[in-house]
């Protein structure tokens, strides 16, 4: 579950949210539009609500349910699992950016954020930095915040934004799903920024490097 805390009223976007039905998306199932607080709820399934009960009660057997990050450093991947993955993960994105009420620009898509079921289904989950394009005043230019691993060098330079960050982003999961290694070879964040903010880094150095070791 995600908690999208905002600092306007948000019923716009909980109305547009709120009609986001994909199989690879979290929904939205409630929002407080009542002042001064604004926030909407995200949630990927009942059967993640069950796994956190399970979890909180020690009643957890087996994992039902885990976030790509665990997935990806668990097992082995397949390469048609690999081909699965990422065309879920891939619809989900197109969906949000040209297929829901209003483009959706997620800002924060990783591992983490992908949820895996029993059912091999992926869900794009944690909508806490996400925006509606358009839908508020402000929002042409994207502060800096996510996860560096996975920023777009426009992000880190809080530069004009467009989906295409979140296009960025998905490559960079594509690549950590295909060699199960962290991003940047575990270099520290603001180093990372300083290499992509500057066009000094590149992933396929890195891949490289994960080849020849």
């Amino acid at each position: 579950m995600a908690i999208k805390k905002l600092m306007v009223d948000c019923r716009q976007e909980a109305e547009l949210l709120s009609k986001v039905r994909h199989r690879n998306i979290a929904q939205c199932v409630g929002a407080c539009i009542e002042p001064p607080d604004f926030f909407l709820i995200m949630v990927g399934s009942r059967l993640l609500f069950l796994f956190q009960l399970f979890i909180f009660v020690g009643l957890l057997q087996e994992l039902a349910v885990c976030n790509l990050t665990q997935a990806i450093k668990s097992r082995d991947i397949p390469p048609a699992r690999v081909v699965d993955w990422t065309m879920q993960i891939a619809q989900g994105m197109d969906y949000l950016h040209t297929g829901a009420p209003q483009p959706i620009i997620h800002r924060d898509l990783k591992p983490g954020n992908v949820l895996l079921f029993e059912d091999g289904s992926l869900k794009i989950s944690d909508f806490g930095l996400s925006r509606v394009r358009g839908l508020n005043d402000g929002t042409e230019k994207m502060s800096t915040v996510g996860t560096f691993e996975y920023m777009a060098p426009e992000v880190i330079k809080s530069e004009p934004y467009s989906e295409k960050a979140d296009v960025f982003s998905y490559g960079v999961l594509v690549w950590e799903i295909l060699t199960k290694q962290t991003p940047y070879n575990g270099l520290p964040a603001l180093a990372i920024a300083f290499g992509v903010g500057a066009g000094t880094f590149a992933l396929l150095f890195f891949f490289f490097q994960y080849v020849l070791t």
